[in-house]
């Protein structure tokens, strides 16, 4: 492996939800045909109102309790990556664009491994002795596809203590990929179960299976501390130095596109 010298760093504040989900599909858009700017590229952000996202296979009937979403205040949207629902709010988001066969690996289980052993440094530097879940990964709670993506964790999650900490979805083609992460500051069990139309009592307790920074620190925790320890983290495991770029022109009149004509749409986001 020989990595490139920088890789490009990409920090956002609160987003609304259809530009956080066109941004990202427009680095793999663009990462994999060579003409975006500098890849790998990490992306932090957060959401400019809590936004239950579920994944591109979902059926958002059975992932989303759109009636308690909205009276909630709570934005809903489709990701372009697979898994299951999350409730963002008090966290950090990532995005992980690169080539594949580059510096993060030529399979999903490799990328997967790779960019886990970059988050585990930096949560180590946080104070953190977290590790990965093992071959067969683990499955929590019930099998069931509506309940939120922490339930289940597959080979290379992140887990402290056995609770999952970082919910992790991958999208990829021959040329190029986008993962995603959320890393809970905080953990509102109760109402993640809400916004999913699940009850607690015909179900497991999410803060069985999962955790979050400030209950692992006992202290709370901010998105730029984090976001800081994550870098550094990224720094040390691949021996690369990041350069700060925001979206280039041409990246932001494509996100700008897919924000109107495909993110804000009923037609993507309740497809299914």
């Amino acid at each position: 492996m020989n990595p490139s010298r920088n890789w490009r760093l990409i920090i956002h504040g609160r987003l609304p939800a259809p530009l956080n989900m066109a941004m990202d599909e427009t680095l793999f858009r663009l990462c994999a045909d060579g003409s975006g700017g500098v890849f790998p590229a990490v992306r932090f952000y957060q959401w400019e109102h809590p936004t239950l996202s579920f994944g591109s296979s979902q059926q958002y009937t059975k992932a989303v309790d759109l009636e308690y979403c909205k009276n909630a205040g709570y934005a809903v949207i489709r990701r372009p990556t697979g898994g299951r629902a999350v409730l963002h709010d008090r966290e950090v988001t990532y995005c992980v664009v690169a080539r594949v066969g580059e510096e993060l690996g030529n399979s999903i289980q490799e990328t997967y491994r790779l960019i886990s052993e970059g988050i585990i440094v930096g949560f180590r530097d946080l104070g953190i002795n977290a590790n990965t879940y093992g071959k067969e990964g683990a499955e929590k709670g019930d099998k069931l596809t509506y309940l939120p993506c922490f339930a289940s964790s597959t080979k290379y999650e992140i887990a402290y203590n056995g609770k999952k900490v970082v919910g992790s979805a991958q999208r990829r083609n021959n040329l190029a990929f986008l993962q995603h992460g959320s890393i809970l500051l905080n953990l509102d069990s109760a109402e993640l179960l809400k916004a999913i139309g699940a009850r607690l009592e015909s179900t497991t307790d999410p803060a069985d299976y999962m955790t979050s920074i400030s209950e692992v620190l006992g202290r709370s925790a901010g998105f730029e501390e984090v976001v800081q320890k994550i870098v550094s983290g990224f720094e040390k495991r691949f021996g690369v130095s990041f350069e700060k770029k925001d979206l280039t022109e041409r990246e932001a009149l494509v996100s700008g596109f897919f924000n109107e004509a495909k993110y804000s749409s009923q037609e993507w986001n309740l497809c299914k």
